[in-house]
């Protein structure tokens, strides 16, 4: 885990050292790195280095799908096209949901992820209406989604997440897209709606 926290600090103490006031990345863009052992993990023995480097990536990934409480049953959107939605949707995958969909405003890399992983994907454009959006939506899941991970939030990202949630679901926000997302909070509220926050990976 490439984030070194104080260790001191209420947050550390309380084990939520992901939101250390204090933590510095050091990169490890050099060979050889000084780091804490309870924040190294061995790489198996099968696990090349390249492969290596994406554990971050999926890490962060597979945390979303956690706290998202993803089932084999669930109905996932996935908002974004970055590495990050890319391993959310694979971890998804691996749970056994058959359900996914990848949505982004970035026409190029959903097609890149469409062609290459075979997910669902749909684009749209950022000045679409939202039930012109949420059309669409419908008609590649064919129902609407348990549970968003949102990994480009935004205003426009955050008000189509809750507008297309099922009652009672959730919606993890993984990444930023924006310094600030203003988003009905009735929405939030008459739905009953979950919304998880999922800011760097811990304990993963």
């Amino acid at each position: 885990e490439s984030g070194l926290a104080c260790g001191i600090c209420d947050y550390c103490k309380k084990g939520c050292y992901n939101i250390c006031n204090n933590l510095i990345f050091n990169g490890f863009l050099r060979k050889y790195q000084v780091h804490p052992a309870d924040l190294c993990h061995k790489i198996p023995a099968d696990v090349d280095m390249i492969e290596a480097t994406l554990t971050q990536t999926l890490a962060l990934g597979c945390q979303a799908c956690f706290k998202a409480q993803v089932l084999p049953t669930t109905n996932i959107l996935i908002i974004g096209a970055s590495p990050t939605a890319i391993s959310a949707a694979l971890c998804a995958r691996a749970i056994g949901v058959g359900n996914i969909c990848i949505a982004s405003t970035i026409k190029d890399p959903l097609e890149t992820i469409e062609n290459t992983f075979h997910f669902k994907c749909m684009h749209y454009d950022a000045d679409m209406q939202y039930c012109m959006i949420l059309e669409c939506l419908y008609s590649v899941l064919h129902d609407w989604p348990d549970a968003v991970i949102n990994c480009a939030v935004s205003e426009k990202s955050m008000n189509l997440s809750v507008m297309a949630l099922k009652p009672c679901g959730i919606c993890v926000l993984a990444e930023c897209d924006a310094e600030c997302a203003c988003f009905n909070a009735m929405d939030v509220l008459m739905k009953n709606l979950k919304l998880i926050p999922s800011f760097r990976s811990i304990n993963m």
